[in-house]
Order: C-alpha cells, then sequence, then structure tokens
C-alpha cells in the first residue's frame, strides 16, 4: 500500500508540473480561439474557401506543435519506465522459462497417466468381452443339449458381465488444475466458404479480407470487380501545416 501511495504522489506531481508548464497554459488558450473561431463556421465564397485554407493550416501547425510539447513531457517518462521494464525483463523471463518447463512436465505426465488408464481399460474390456463370449458359447452349448433353463442363465450372465471403467489415479493439489481448452482448426477454407454460401452454415463463420479488399479499390477504384463488392469513395480535405 505504501508504494502504491508513493506512486500516486509521484503521478500527481508531474501532472501538476505539467500544469503549471507556461508552454501548456498558452497552448490551452491558443486553442481555445481557435475552436472558437471555427464555430458556426461557414463558407459563402470561393475567397472564404481560399482564405479557410489558411486557418486550416494553422490547426494543422498547432497540432504539431500540441504534439511536440506533449512529447517533451512524456518521453522522459518513456524512457524511464522502458528502463525500469527493462530491469524487470530478465527475471520475468526466466520465471516464464521455469513455468513453461514445470506445466510441460506435469502435462507429460498427465498424459502418460491417460494413456496408461486407456490401455488398462482396453484390455479390461477386452477380458469382459472374452468373458461374455465365452458364456455365450456354453449357453448355445447348452441349448443344444436342450437345457432350456440352463442357456438362459448362462445368457443373463453374459449380458450382465460389467463394463470395466478404470480412472488414473491424479494427483490432488491445491490451486493447480488440468485444463483442457478445445480450438478450431480450418482443414478445408473452401469446404468451409461453400457450406456458408449454401446457407448450411451462417456467413459469421467467414470474414471478408477487408485490408486486401480496400488495398484494390484504393487501386482499381471504380474499375473493381470483385463479385458481391462495390467502389465506395468517401471525400474529405487533406491539409498540412506550412514548413
Amino acid at each position: 500500500m505504501a508504494n502504491n501511495a508513493q506512486d500516486t504522489a509521484v503521478a500527481a506531481t508531474l501532472v501538476e508540473l505539467a500544469q503549471a508548464d507556461p508552454a501548456v497554459h498558452e497552448l490551452d488558450q491558443a486553442t481555445e480561439a481557435i475552436l472558437a473561431s471555427a464555430t458556426d463556421f461557414t463558407i459563402a465564397t470561393v475567397e472564404e474557401y481560399e482564405a479557410s485554407a489558411s486557418g486550416l493550416k494553422a490547426i494543422k501547425a498547432k497540432q504539431r506543435e500540441m504534439n511536440d510539447l506533449r512529447l517533451t513531457l512524456t518521453r522522459p517518462l518513456d524512457d524511464a519506465k522502458g528502463r525500469i521494464m527493462g530491469l524487470f525483463k530478465p527475471a520475468g523471463d526466466r520465471l516464464a522459462r521455469a513455468e513453461t518447463l514445470i506445466k510441460d512436465g506435469m502435462l507429460a505426465f498427465t498424459r502418460e497417466q491417460e494413456r496408461t488408464r486407456r490401455e488398462a481399460e482396453a484390455e479390461a474390456r477386452a477380458a469382459a468381452e472374452r468373458e461374455a463370449a465365452a458364456l455365450l458359447r456354453r449357453a448355445e452349448a447348452a441349448r443344444k443339449r436342450g437345457k432350456e433353463d440352463k442357456a438362459e442363465e448362462l445368457e443373463d450372465r453374459a449380458a450382465s458381465v460389467p463394463v470395466p471403467i478404470v480412472t488414473a489415479a491424479k494427483p490432488n493439489v491445491s490451486g493447480v488444475a488440468t485444463r483442457t481448452t478445445w480450438r478450431a482448426e480450418v482443414a478445408d477454407l473452401r469446404e468451409l466458404v461453400q457450406a456458408c454460401a449454401d446457407g448450411r452454415q451462417p456467413l459469421s463463420l467467414i470474414e471478408p479480407n477487408m485490408v486486401v479488399i480496400n488495398a484494390q479499390a484504393r487501386a482499381l477504384k471504380h474499375e473493381l470487380r470483385i463479385p458481391g463488392v462495390r467502389a465506395v469513395p468517401e471525400e474529405g480535405i487533406a491539409a498540412r501545416a506550412d514548413r
């Protein structure tokens, strides 16, 4: 708690120093004036349009100035944070590696336990099947000898041979558990797309690659020819500050 309080106090001091910086105060006043001049802004003539370009360039220049000022205040903090993070990175990497090694060992153990369990269960099931088959053979022989009651008794015993279930001994460690996470893997993209196109699966399972499609739209414009896709122009004003 003491460290948290100290960190909060340091952060508050840094914010207060930034607020007290005359350049920050001057920037606030300048941007308030720029916003006031742009409020309810209208252009009625070509001359006014051309004149508005100066105001737009002034805004871009002020944005650049603001960003430069912000960086002068935050870059030392970013550099200090980077150095501190670098101090902890080797220890963090070692802990992460150690965690991975131990988890891999635990998973290998549980997988071996499960493999052994499946083998034991398969052997037990095979033995149960052999026992049931032997009882059925005896029942068939008894029926051939005319001993129907004995045959039915043997068949009932064959049907009631228990199906063995072998469980693996799992260590009970507090705070540690084996977790199974399922994920999907697209084995055949064409088959998935066809299923969505046919309506057998929802279209939400696939998404268009808008990065590629937008790149083609920018390059081809009105000549874009992709089924189900149209090129849509969006107008805007671009401006830069005078150097």
